[in-house]
Parts: C-alpha cells; sequence; structure tokens
C-alpha cells in the first residue's frame, strides 16, 4: 500500500486540480477563486467547466460570502487560495458564516506552511491550523501527497458540513498509491516500530525514548505498544491511539 522510496514528487495542489475536474460531473459542485486560480489549480475546473467556475478577484471576504450563498442554495461550493489569504483575510467571515452556521463549504488552502518557494516570507502561513481549529464545526484535512489529496477532496465532497483542505506548493514524495485507504478521522500505520514507551502519569502523554529514524508519528496504544502512523485528519483523530512526544 505504501512506497516509501519513491522518487515521484507531486504538489498536494495538483491532486486537488485532478480530483475537482472529476467531481465535476456533479452539477451542483462551483469553484470560486480569488485570483489565483493557476496557481491553486482550480484553473483545471475552469477549463472544462466555466459556467461553475466564479472569479472573484483579490476579494477573499466576498468570495466566502458568495459560497455561503451557494451553500444555502444547495450547492457545493470550493472557495480557493492561498492560505495566506484564506483564512488570512477572510478570517471572520469564515467564523460567522460558515462555521456557526455549519454550511456546507469547502475551504480549500494551498501554498500552506514555509514552502512557497519565491512566494517569501509574507506567505508564509503557519498559524492557520491553529487558528482553524478553535473554530466550530469545522474538520482539518492536511493530506500526506497527492494521491491522498485526490481521495481526501472527493470524500469530503460526501461529509455534509464545513472543511478545511490544507495544502502545499512544493513537489513532494508520493508515498501512497491508488489503493491505499483513506478515511476521515483515521490513523494510517506505516510501519510498527521498536521503541521504548514510557507513560508521564502527571500529563498522561506518552515519552518515546528510542527513535527509529523512521519518519512519522509515533502512536501508543493503552497497551504500551507504539507504532509508526501518519495522521492526515489534524481535528478528528481515531480514539484508540494517542500521540506520543519526545
Amino acid at each position: 500500500m505504501y512506497n516509501l522510496n519513491n522518487e515521484t514528487k507531486l504538489a498536494t495542489r495538483d491532486g486537488f486540480g485532478n480530483a475537482i475536474v472529476d467531481l465535476g460531473k456533479n452539477p451542483n459542485i462551483v469553484v470560486l477563486s480569488a485570483g489565483v486560480g493557476d496557481s491553486t489549480r482550480a484553473y483545471k475546473f475552469k477549463e472544462k467547466f466555466p459556467k461553475r467556475y466564479i472569479e472573484s478577484g483579490i476579494a477573499e471576504q466576498s468570495m466566502i460570502g458568495m459560497s455561503c450563498g451557494l451553500a444555502l442554495a444547495g450547492k457545493i461550493p470550493f472557495p480557493t487560495s492561498f492560505a495566506t489569504f484564506l483564512p488570512g483575510r477572510c478570517y471572520d467571515h469564515i467564523r460567522q458564516s460558515v462555521c456557526y452556521s455549519n454550511l456546507n463549504v469547502k475551504l480549500i488552502a494551498t501554498h500552506a506552511g514555509l514552502t512557497v518557494g519565491a512566494d517569501g516570507a509574507t506567505h508564509q502561513m503557519m498559524e492557520d491550523i491553529a487558528i482553524m481549529r478553535a473554530l466550530p464545526n469545522l474538520q482539518i484535512i492536511v493530506p500526506c501527497d497527492s494521491l491522498e489529496t485526490e481521495k481526501a477532496t472527493k470524500a469530503i465532497v460526501n461529509v455534509n458540513g464545513p472543511f478545511y483542505l490544507r495544502l502545499g506548493r512544493e513537489k513532494i514524495p508520493v508515498f501512497t498509491n491508488p489503493d491505499t485507504p483513506f478515511e476521515i478521522g483515521k490513523a494510517v500505520t506505516l510501519k510498527e516500530a521498536k521503541v521504548q514507551l514510557i507513560t508521564d502519569s502527571e500529563s498522561g502523554v506518552g515519552v518515546v525514548s528510542q527513535i527509529t529514524g523512521e519518519k512519522g508519528v509515533l502512536i501508543g496504544d493503552s497497551k504500551g505498544n507504539c507504532f509508526l502512523k501518519y495522521i492526515y485528519a489534524t481535528r478528528k483523530i481515531a480514539t484508540n491511539v494517542c500521540i506520543c512526544r519526545g
């Protein structure tokens, strides 16, 4: 199910571009852009379904308002922009209109984190997950690669309510494949790892004293077993696992 040595690299935003075109067969899906459709890969939807593509220009607040109206009319809007602008410039509108109203709006933010290339420090959105996790009804997904982004994009359409899909600009290794399972809110085991797990009785958080060197998140269960996992859902996590810090 996984190829951790795969040298193929694609940006997660490319996975979104591929998936949204496939989803365009659904006449209720509408894509909105705030002047950066080429960079977010929303333009791919525009090329095939121009009548359901709305260009708001550099007006992220207005784009969110239009998305809410579309959701209330029974459509499934996908407002898209860079993370520094969505939620950076429209947080209040997301909070008040999307999340408090629990509207079926799928927020797509690309260029998240540090890897924004030549765009520079002004576009390095680091705090978006912290901001968005505090909002009611909103679910957050950070896909691990391009293929998982395709699955995540298609999955959120089938769940009513607001989502925040956090994507990147730079190309990264594609280590999943079409058969790799994806389920919203579930952790996936990459590799079992033998580590010594010490529980901090005061905080209840596991402390890993030996690291295997593999990339991933070490997660322990109630029996003291520890597994190497990645977690793509940062808000809803399987209840039978706990994150181990060390």
